[in-house]
């Protein structure tokens, strides 16, 4: 009697053993999923509308078809190496060439760069828009990569 006593004692303690250790997998696996969950949404969460339009642009290669204030880094440097690549027909130089005369004294004062932006609408020539990618670089505490 004292046999089978101890016999249903050490399985049931075997029992529960295992099953604690179902019960820890289980929560730890929770515990992960919790976790992914939390850093897609503050993930989500912290990334900004135009920051989620600026990642489609890049994706779909359609930066320049967008103003310079809606572009990341990556995407004015291209336009900068590109401009006078996709504007051939109307003879626009690199925006290398103009590089040595740019300088950064006035943008402070440009209205976060909106004055070369809105030339660079309305003459649509290369210099103005060559000069309103540099100043959005400039913006962002970068230049442009030659």
């Amino acid at each position: 009697h004292s046999f089978a006593t101890r016999r249903s004692a050490v399985l049931s303690s075997g029992i529960n053993a295992e099953y604690g250790e179902r019960k820890g997998d289980k929560e730890s696996k929770n515990m992960w999923l919790k976790c992914l969950i939390l850093t897609t949404a503050l993930y989500l969460t912290s990334t900004s509308p135009l920051e989620l339009k600026v990642r489609e642009l890049r994706a779909t290669g359609a930066c320049s078809d967008h103003s310079h204030d809606q572009l990341d880094a990556e995407c004015l440097q291209h336009q900068w190496d590109n401009y006078h690549i996709q504007r051939t027909n109307d003879g626009w130089s690199s925006c290398d060439s103009f590089l040595s005369e740019f300088g950064s004294d006035k943008y402070p004062t440009s209205q976060r760069c909106l004055v070369y932006r809105e030339k660079c609408a309305v003459k649509d020539n290369d210099r103005p828009c060559c000069k309103s990618v540099h100043c959005h670089l400039w913006l962002m505490g970068k230049s442009p990569q030659v």
